[in-house]
């Protein structure tokens, strides 16, 4: 039937004559694919593809989430350690920043009496015991140093040097900063009365 439809060029062979072993798969099975076969197998290929990869965003974002509670969780417990573990008794100054000016009569109770209307006030203590070592050891360096209390006596605050205009004060704060003996946050503080 096919010779009637279509012309054949060359000599037509009986596949009948030959063993099954001289005939190649490609004789003994055809497969015919239509443009609608590919089509579909190219929509089902392009589904499969697209709830491979949401399934697997899904699965990252979870992952992630998880991963991101769990380093928050850690983070909180080491911070809760490490304050537990942390002095208690240091404060930073610009904790205390806000406070009023120190009486005179806060100040006699100190050892030291300031000279001047400003102070520089590197660091604040819970425990006097604190405030005093630091006092010796800034006094030890060559420093005018004493403590402030503040806070109705909760908190003790060192200062060093007493200067009776802002200036000079503010150059010794920047010496002090580049030397490495004032932290950043100390700061300069008005003294409230004469020391005559």
């Amino acid at each position: 039937m096919q010779g009637e439809l279509f012309e054949v060029t060359g000599p037509v062979v009986d596949a009948s004559k030959f063993p099954s072993s001289q005939i190649s798969w490609m004789d003994r099975f055809h497969i015919t694919l239509r443009l609608d076969h590919i089509a579909v197998g190219a929509i089902l290929a392009l589904v499969l593809y697209v709830l491979v990869f949401s399934f697997g965003v899904e699965k990252g974002k979870r992952f992630a989430l998880e991963e991101q509670a769990a380093k928050k969780r850690s983070e909180e417990e080491i911070t809760k350690e490490l304050a537990q573990k942390a002095q208690p008794d240091i404060i930073s100054t610009a904790a205390v920043a806000h406070q009023k000016e120190t009486s005179i009569s806060e100040i006699r109770e100190t050892s030291v009496e300031p000279s001047g209307r400003y102070a520089i006030q590197l660091i604040t203590y819970t425990s006097k015991s604190r405030a005093e070592k630091e006092t010796d050891k800034l006094t030890n360096l060559g420093y005018h140093a004493f403590i402030l209390p503040g806070g109705n006596g909760k908190f003790f605050q060192v200062c060093i040097d007493g200067f009776e205009n802002m200036g000079e004060a503010k150059e010794k704060l920047i010496r002090l900063r580049r030397d490495g003996f004032a932290p950043d946050d100390a700061y300069i503080r008005p003294i409230k009365g004469s020391y005559v």
